[in-house]
């Protein structure tokens, strides 16, 4: 088995619910035994991901509710920066940047080409299509890197953190969501839990969130489970094709409703304003 990529345990790691994901007892991290290619990886991100059935039924009608998402992180953000260069890693077509650019200087990337060209040529936006992994990002050139529903999907996170706390100024910050596998959800439905997706390369608790981003040193200053805004739409795709053909010819598919089943964590982490801490 896989060692564990976090505190490189290989004694005390088990299969997740007896399935081929891994567990570390000690640092309380999941992640899968064998990574997909690089190639196979992008190829998953195609255009066919934000419209069909392998992630969103269709990315771009969801536009009112991602946004009225984004508008809430926008006002806690604000609280811990007033401005400057924001960075997004993972920004699909460009809603949360284009609510972002009203603050901050705002860019961003995304591993979709498909993602990238609709942000740069419908939304005018600064965005390129890259992974976080292999894109250049020069030291203290942001004062906040977001990542929303991302960090799972990376091949490599502890490299894209340890680049982020490069890339931050003293005093910025990193804000990030994902699914908490130590949540009551999780634990009750195991591999139906909704957050368990064969594109989910990792499965963080707010723990190992924690030990990660503490060992390059930013300090988480915020953490919650928050709700998000979701239309009738979404939520049926997530019963299959079959019903959301039927709901998307109902008049309320675009109705939005907000739900908070506490199993995404929303966390807020601080580079300090003098490094006096050493990467392990």
């Amino acid at each position: 088995m896989r060692r564990c990529p976090l505190c490189n345990s290989d004694t005390d790691v088990g299969r997740l619910w007896g399935t081929d994901v891994l567990r570390c007892c000690g640092c309380r991290l999941g992640y899968v035994d064998q990574p997909p290619s690089t190639g196979a990886q992008k190829e998953a991100y195609s255009a066919e991901y934000f419209v069909g059935s392998r992630g969103y039924a269709d990315y771009q009608a969801e536009k009112a509710a991602l946004q009225r998402n984004f508008a809430r992180r926008i006002r806690d953000l604000r609280q811990y920066s007033s401005g400057g260069d924001l960075f997004e890693i993972g920004c699909a077509y460009g809603f949360f940047l284009e609510l972002a650019s009203r603050h901050w200087s705002a860019s961003g990337i995304d591993v979709s080409a498909a993602a990238a060209s609709f942000a740069r040529e419908r939304l005018n936006l600064n965005v390129s299509q890259a992974g976080v992994e292999d894109h250049p990002m020069a030291p203290q050139s942001y004062d906040v890197i977001v990542m929303w529903d991302a960090i799972e999907h990376l091949r490599d996170p502890f490299v894209a953190v340890e680049k982020i706390a490069a890339a931050l100024r003293p005093g910025g910050i990193l804000a990030l969501t994902t699914g908490d596998l130590d949540a009551v959800l999780p634990r009750i439905r195991r591999t139906r839990w909704r957050l368990f997706h064969p594109l989910h390369l990792y499965y963080f608790s707010l723990s190992s969130m924690t030990q990660l981003l503490n060992k390059h040193g930013l300090q988480v200053v915020h953490s919650s489970h928050e709700g998000n805004d979701r239309s009738v739409r979404q939520m049926a795709q997530g019963f299959g094709n079959w019903v959301a053909q039927k709901v998307e010819r109902l008049p309320f598919a675009n109705l939005c409703v907000r739900i908070n089943l506490f199993d995404i964590m929303f966390v807020i982490a601080r580079k300090p304003q003098h490094e006096t801490w050493r990467a392990t």
